[in-house]
């Protein structure tokens, strides 16, 4: 396997282990949401906040990934014909015939 085909495997790896995580976080506030609550410094109600918080970090650092993808992609969209177009237009791209 070559190099290119490594970092996607370990890419494509990544992203399960990120959903299976943030699932797995979500089913876990849904399954003790209803427990008995002993009262202040209950374990289950700080592993429960502490789960909620970690969705809310995830979920802001997903829209920002989001944006800044949306961002580079509407870039790359919009200038990358342009520069081709500028870099690329020569006498020998467009096959004139040059005599002396």
């Amino acid at each position: 396997m070559n190099r290119q085909g490594k970092t996607r495997l370990f890419t494509m790896l990544l992203c399960v282990c990120f959903i299976t995580g943030f699932f797995l976080t979500t089913a876990f506030i849904i399954e003790h949401s209803d427990h008995d609550c002993i009262g202040h410094g209950c374990p289950v109600c700080v592993q429960i906040h502490l789960a909620e918080n970690l969705l809310k970090q995830l979920s802001i650092v997903i829209s920002c990934v989001a944006f800044a993808s949306a961002c580079l992609f509407a870039l790359f969209n919009t200038f990358l014909p342009v520069i081709q177009n500028i870099f690329l237009v020569t006498p020998v791209t467009q096959k004139i015939r040059m005599n002396n």
